[in-house]
Formats: structure tokens, C-alpha cells, sequence
């Protein structure tokens, strides 16, 4: 049997998402999903957002009454959307210049995927702007934290396995809210998590981000642990519980 290039890669991501599902079930703390799931289990009647929807597979999976899903790309699966469900089709940038106040109608979020472009200036933008949407004891999770090579951190997409540059956002957050609750849950290749947003958090001025935005894979590499705040899948789950 013969496969165009397009039903090879229509298979190749279905079995991907397949071994995905399994491994999560297998080995739970390993994947993002897990801490959106449980921490959506706590709050009565919640709301979810989701930035880089793809498939939808995290978002169907999201114990919330409303989940509200945003990707300038809607893929085949997301076309019908099921009760409690919102697709926005347009940029994470556009959804909070146009209709996030229409999407949340008067209420708040309490968890946050941040899933969309790996790119450290977007993801801070995203992170700014869901923030002052954020439950004061909700959650952001952010991924791809952690990448293990140079070659897998560049900023703009490259062949093979790629996390872009979003670490580069808890290097700012880490020196802009140096006694926030942020951590980097050392799984699935970097889980980035934002907690306590009761307060109001300082805006970085330009020199920081720009420094932030200059600093090289080396300066990860060299400081890692300090870098990201990472801690382990199990202290986490036991210091939430």
C-alpha cells in the first residue's frame, strides 16, 4: 500500500497522540496534562484556557464547564465543538485585543495551557495578558521549559524535535517577581508553572526584556536548576495536594 505525503502524516500523528495517551496513564506526573486535570478537579464550575490547540486532545481532556480554546489554525477536529466549548480562530494577540472580554463575560480563568508559538516575546506576551484574566488562586502552566539542547532551544522552528525559547520567560519572571510562586516541574520536556495571581504583577520595562531576550542557551545550561526554579514531578504533586 502506497501513502501520500499528507495520509503519512496524518498516521504518524495519530499514533503519536495514541502513545500520548497511554504514557499519560502509565506515568501521569510526567505530563502537562495531569496538573491542568487535577487542579481543574478542585474548582467548582471552572473555566479553562487553552492557547495552541491543535487536535484538541488536552482540551477535551480538561475537567471544565467552559474551556475556551484559541489557534488561528482549526483543525479537522475542533470544527464541531462539544457543550461548554469556544474556539476563537485568530491569534493568542488577537483574542486579547478583540474578545477575551466577550469569551470570559464577566468572570475569570482558572487554569491556563499556554501551548502556542515557542517563542520567548510571545509567550511573555501571552503570560502579560492572561494574567489580569487569571482567578486569584488559578493556574498557568506553560510549555516546553526545559529543552535539553541548544540545537531544540532556537526561537524560531527547526527540524525534529523543537522547544523553542520559552524558558526565557521564567528567566524573566524570575527576576521580575523573585518571590513569586513559579516553578518549572522537571518533566515533559519542561512543565512551566505560575501560581498567586492576587496581586498585581510589575511590568517589565523594555532593557530587562531585551536582556532577557538576548541571553544564550549557555546561560540555561550553566545555571538550570536556579534558572527555571525546577523541582521534581513528585514534590510538586505532594507540595499541591
Amino acid at each position: 500500500m502506497h501513502w501520500d505525503d499528507h495520509t503519512q502524516t496524518l498516521v504518524r500523528s495519530t499514533l503519536s497522540r495514541t502513545r500520548r495517551r497511554v504514557a499519560r496513564r502509565l506515568r501521569p506526573l510526567e505530563f502537562k496534562e495531569t496538573y491542568v486535570q487535577r487542579t481543574l478537579a478542585r474548582v467548582p464550575r471552572a473555566t479553562y484556557l487553552e492557547i495552541g490547540v491543535r487536535h484538541g486532545d488536552s482540551l477535551r481532556a480538561a475537567p471544565a464547564v467552559r474551556k475556551i480554546a484559541v489557534d488561528p489554525v482549526r483543525s479537522a477536529q475542533m470544527q464541531t465543538l462539544r457543550p461548554g466549548e469556544a474556539f476563537y480562530e485568530c491569534t493568542s494577540d488577537e483574542f486579547f485585543a478583540h474578545y477575551v472580554t466577550e469569551a470570559l463575560a464577566g468572570g475569570h480563568i482558572d487554569v491556563a495551557l499556554v501551548d502556542g508559538l515557542h517563542e520567548f516575546r510571545q509567550t511573555y506576551r501571552d503570560v502579560y495578558n492572561l494574567r489580569q484574566h487569571m482567578a486569584p488562586d488559578g493556574m498557568i502552566v506553560l510549555d516546553d521549559c526545559n529543552p535539553p539542547s541548544a540545537e531544540r532551544a532556537t526561537p524560531t522552528p527547526s527540524p525534529g524535535l523543537w522547544n523553542g525559547d520559552v524558558w526565557k520567560v521564567m528567566a524573566l519572571l524570575n527576576q521580575v517577581l523573585p518571590d513569586g510562586q513559579l516553578f518549572t516541574i522537571d518533566a515533559d520536556q519542561g512543565i512551566g508553572i505560575l501560581l498567586d495571581f492576587s496581586q498585581s504583577w510589575p511590568e517589565p520595562d523594555s532593557e530587562i526584556v531585551q536582556e532577557i531576550w538576548s541571553l544564550t542557551y549557555e546561560h540555561l545550561a550553566r545555571g538550570r536548576a536556579k534558572v527555571l526554579r525546577l523541582v521534581t514531578p513528585e514534590i510538586f504533586a505532594s507540595a499541591t495536594a
